[in-house]
């Protein structure tokens, strides 16, 4: 059997994020800097992510996060908050 690559194995910057998670209240969000494994079903798949909080403030705090505690609280975003999208220019 093939080994599958694993896109985000490499750790990235918040601005760069592979995935984005945020509680419906936007209070939490989860910025995913590296994945581990392919298969995030597993039961102790964890993702390497920088946490904003109430608790911890804009910058955050980085470290290993359980898969499974973040996808039961939270929705994954279509876009990364901390990333402006580019207008179009004029033609």
């Amino acid at each position: 059997m093939a080994r599958r690559i694993n896109p985000y194995n490499k750790e990235v910057k918040r601005e760069e994020a592979h995935m984005v998670w945020q509680t419906p209240n936007g209070q939490w969000t989860w910025y995913v800097l590296k994945a581990w494994q392919i298969d995030d079903d597993k039961p102790f798949a964890r993702w390497y992510c920088n946490v904003v909080s109430p608790m911890v403030g804009e910058r955050g705090e980085t470290g290993d996060v359980y898969v499974a505690d973040i996808k039961s609280v939270a929705v994954k975003l279509d876009h990364n908050p901390l990333v402006k999208e580019k207008k179009p220019e004029p033609s």
